[in-house]
């Protein structure tokens, strides 16, 4: 499915900051789900990847 994923989804956050994801197919549906969980959650997503890869202690010390 090649193409700008953006043109198969629209993406809208209401007056209470819930996201809304309104998507052509599975896969742009994905991305814009992704997209709005980066944009809330970005920093413990980056922290759970390092810590699953065995990495936690580049930021949070040699304990880790």
């Amino acid at each position: 499915m090649p193409g700008d994923p953006w043109l198969q989804v629209s993406l809208y956050r209401d007056e209470w900051g819930v996201p809304h994801v309104y998507a052509r197919n599975p896969l742009a549906l994905g991305f814009a789900f992704g997209y709005a969980q980066a944009e809330d959650h970005l920093e413990p997503m980056l922290m759970a990847y390092r810590m699953a890869n065995g990495r936690a202690a580049e930021v949070l010390g040699p304990a880790y």
